[in-house]
């Protein structure tokens, strides 16, 4: 132990343990006696409570909505539209996600009846063409004999008309009279026949001309269930991926499933031309116009957001579904710039629709606003010898969790948030 060591115990000088509890007495007293305008604020908060600073900012007003995406662009593989047929069995259908090219088979449907058919009018045609080739070679025979017969009846019509030639005085009155009458029979013999052939050759025409017709339906015929069998093996009609469409219970249609006259089994969408089929509430329709800003989040990546606008409205009112009756109004939102890599039609997407937007305005979060009656008030931060104190305000628009405040509040204010002031008890 040197001599200065021993000199401080013996004047009273404190050792170390003394020396660190003045040391807090020190700070203490510093911190006691700092102005408010030092304490600390971290993100618009006071040490002992939160606070909002309020300050002047843009401010949209917003509706959600919701909606699922479609192509602007889309080929659509549907059941054939065939003559008499309702429904089909689904024998192929392309695998949902699969890339095709165009004039690749992506669907086809079982065609047992329609071939049946095929071969039924196949068999009827054959038969109805030889039934009208006998028919016309039987015609022709008929003809042919009239028109010997007419050829005989000519000429004996032209030797008795030599016989009444003959000078009377040659041959007696009598006999020349009967030969005339001969002559004059024959004749009208030859008129009949020709006119018997005239009619024949008309109704050989006729009947040439209806078989024909029938023959011609018969050939429609065949040619349109031919065509009909071809529909029932469907191409694509461009490059693109398959996509399956959705019935009204939220399934996709399977292999051998019966499927109906009309309805839409998939789609080859354009991928680059994407849009939003909305739904918006009916309270919230007479807000939304065409044009307005529309951000756009997938439930699938609702992290990343895509920008739109409103490109058209519904015309009516209706219930959103069987099992939702609740009354909604369509429209259909663009999107700017569409990921043809992410996006998929029926996709579902949530959306905020900007209705309304300030440029410049004050706001406070909705639970920092508070009500005496229907008198709105929001609390300021106090000093440490002034408490918190009740502001009256006059508020605007509202969005989301916030509230535009008209009068009341200046820019630099400090707004009591709500979360500690309740557990202080403050009812308010």
């Amino acid at each position: 132990m040197n001599e200065s060591t021993t000199h401080l115990r013996e004047t009273g000088a404190p050792a170390h343990g003394s020396w660190m509890g003045l040391a807090k007495a020190v700070s203490l007293a510093l911190l006691l006696f700092l102005p408010t305008g030092c304490d600390r604020l971290r993100e618009g908060s006071h040490p002992e409570r939160d606070i909002y600073l309020v300050s002047r900012q843009p401010m949209q007003v917003t509706i959600e909505a919701s909606g699922s995406l479609v192509s602007d662009n889309s080929i659509y593989i549907e059941c054939p539209k065939i003559a008499n047929a309702w429904s089909f069995r689904l024998d192929y259908l392309a695998p949902e996600g699969s890339m095709v090219r165009a004039g690749m088979p992506v669907a086809r449907f079982a065609d047992q009846e329609q071939q049946q058919q095929l071969q039924s009018t196949l068999s009827e045609l054959d038969a109805r063409r030889k039934d009208i080739e006998k028919r016309r070679l039987e015609r022709i025979e008929a003809l042919e004999k009239e028109e010997l017969s007419l050829v005989e009846a000519r000429a004996e019509a032209d030797k008795q008309r030599r016989k009444v030639k003959v000078p009377e005085e040659i041959q007696a009155r009598t006999e020349l009279e009967k030969e005339r009458l001969k002559a004059k029979k024959l004749d009208l013999q030859v008129a009949s026949l020709e006119r018997r052939i005239a009619r024949m050759k008309r109704d050989r025409e006729s009947a040439t001309i209806q078989a024909e017709n029938e023959l011609n339906m018969l050939q429609s015929r065949v040619d349109r269930m031919r065509a009909d069998i071809q529909k029932l093996s469907v191409t694509a009609a461009r490059d693109g991926l398959i996509v399956y469409k959705r019935g009204w219970n939220g399934e996709r249609v399977k292999i051998g499933d019966s499927v109906w006259f009309g309805m839409t089994l998939a789609e080859i969408p354009d991928l680059k031309t994407m849009s939003v089929k909305a739904t918006i509430a009916e309270v919230d329709a007479g807000r939304v116009t065409a044009g307005q800003p529309v951000e756009i989040r997938l439930d699938a990546n609702p992290d990343k957001v895509y920008r739109g606008s409103i490109r058209s409205l519904g015309r009516i009112f209706r219930a959103k579904s069987h099992n939702k009756p609740s009354t909604v109004f369509d429209a259909e939102v663009a999107i700017e710039n569409p990921d043809p890599e992410v996006m998929r039609p029926g996709m579902t997407a949530k959306l905020k629709i900007e209705v309304d937007r300030v440029e410049d305005t004050l706001s406070i979060p909705r639970d920092a606003l508070h009500f005496e009656g229907l008198n709105p008030y929001a609390k300021l931060i106090g000093t440490r010898w002034r408490g918190e104190r009740r502001q009256p305000v006059e508020v605007g628009l509202r969005s989301g969790d916030r509230i535009q405040i008209l009068a009341g509040l200046k820019e630099g204010d400090q707004v009591v948030l709500p979360d500690q002031t309740a557990a202080q008890g403050d009812g308010t």
